[in-house]
């Protein structure tokens, strides 16, 4: 379990964020796929929209079996507990998910390159369907100072707060967009 502090923005252009990255000196971690299916339960209370308490997903990588399990305890704009458990085989947790009466609500397949710059981790993310964005995320720190900590961050690679996303992750803005879509 880790506490998360992110804030998500619209960004016009991969290439030169990175480009901004290298000049800062952060270090780049690595680059994968991740598909993330969504699930809200079929009854009752749901895991999506702007009062959702939680959001639910299994993570992998869109072509082996293995992967996690997260659940994502919403605590404010830019704040969640999150709980992960590893799954070694992603398809029979669909299996049993859709037995516990879970319905897939949106799936968000992205390519990301992760970065580390200090304390933060920055993901700039290419998402199927919606276009190009990066996180900037804190671990397990003080509110105040996490918060205030990003905008900096965010400030210095001229990314402005209108370009933010608040409210809502990649699974809400998926269901937003297949929506418009029909």
């Amino acid at each position: 379990m880790q506490k998360e502090f992110e804030i998500k923005s619209k960004v016009e252009s991969i290439s030169e964020i990175r480009k901004k990255l290298k000049k800062i000196g952060a270090r780049k971690i690595g680059i994968k796929r991740n598909v993330d299916i969504y699930y809200t339960p079929e009854s009752g209370e749901k895991y999506y929209g702007n009062r959702s308490r939680l959001k639910f997903r299994i993570r992998f990588d869109g072509e082996s079996d293995k992967g996690r399990l997260e659940v994502h305890k919403i605590l404010n704009l830019h704040e969640a507990i999150e709980y992960e458990l590893p799954v070694g085989d992603v398809k029979m947790v669909k299996i049993m998910l859709k037995e516990l009466r879970f319905k897939q609500c949106s799936i968000v397949d992205k390519v990301r390159e992760s970065y580390k710059y200090g304390s933060l981790n920055i993901e700039l993310d290419k998402v199927k369907e919606l276009g190009e964005f990066m996180e900037v995320e804190i671990m397990n720190s003080d509110r105040n100072k996490a918060v205030k900590r990003i905008n900096e961050f965010y400030k210095k690679i001229g990314v402005s707060k209108k370009d933010f996303i608040i409210g809502g992750g990649y699974g809400e803005m998926m269901i937003k967009h297949n929506q418009k879509s029909k």
